[in-house]
């Protein structure tokens, strides 16, 4: 299984037909088609069902979407945080303390100020 697989399916399901998500893919209707039609043989059961020119979810197709979705989450979230290290500087604080401070009384304080802030990076 591949994400494009996912990303066909996940479009695929928002926009109702093939023609759309190709059209948010930048490919043709076919490798659209062809995308979900390899998911659908690698996992081993219809995930779609067509009538009448239309796709509709499959019961089994539905309970596999969720799980799908799900995974598009965490990578939408994976992208998101990528592009906004690129574009911002993640918060930083730069800590110079003498050796008995900084294995002794830091570690509480700067674990208190992570547990706030899970973007910054506390050197010492």
């Amino acid at each position: 299984m591949r994400i494009r697989q996912f990303e066909a399916l996940r479009l695929v399901v928002t926009h109702g037909t093939t023609k759309e998500a190709s059209i948010y893919l930048g490919m043709g209707q076919s490798a659209v088609s062809r995308l979900v039609s390899d998911l659908e043989r690698e996992v081993g059961f219809s995930i779609f069902d067509r009538k009448q020119g239309r796709l509709v979810l499959t019961p089994e197709g539905r309970l596999f979407y969720a799980e799908v979705a799900k995974v598009l989450a965490s990578f939408d979230r994976v992208k998101q945080r990528s592009d906004s290290n690129n574009s911002e500087q993640t918060p930083e604080l730069k800590i110079i303390s003498m050796p008995a401070l900084a294995f002794g009384f830091l570690p509480p304080i700067t674990e208190n100020l992570v547990r706030r802030s899970e973007d910054l990076l506390i050197s010492i």
